[in-house]
């Protein structure tokens, strides 16, 4: 089971990873005013959560420890947020 809870919890990064980047493709295209497409997102970045939610119950139902990934910050403190380089044609 080991190798198992390993890997389980090796695979919610990605999904935490994914819900992430389809939520900061959501904002993007809120912010062009493309708000089908951000809902389409958004809805996608809730799928990719409820994922990782559904692998952390199993884990502790089967009383086995759960790692969340923890966030890198990829900005200095104080500096605005990188933008979505998605480009849109």
């Amino acid at each position: 089971m080991k190798e198992l809870t390993q890997a389980i919890n090796t695979h919610l990064e990605a999904e935490f990873h994914a819900s992430h980047s389809y939520l900061s493709m959501s904002i993007w295209l809120r912010e062009k005013d493309l708000a089908g497409f951000a809902e389409y997102m958004l809805n996608k970045s809730n799928e990719e959560r409820g994922h990782a939610s559904r692998m952390i119950d199993y884990l502790l139902d089967c009383d086995e420890q759960v790692f969340c990934p923890p966030f890198s910050r990829r900005n200095a403190p104080g500096t605005p947020p990188r933008r979505c380089s998605i480009r849109c044609w």
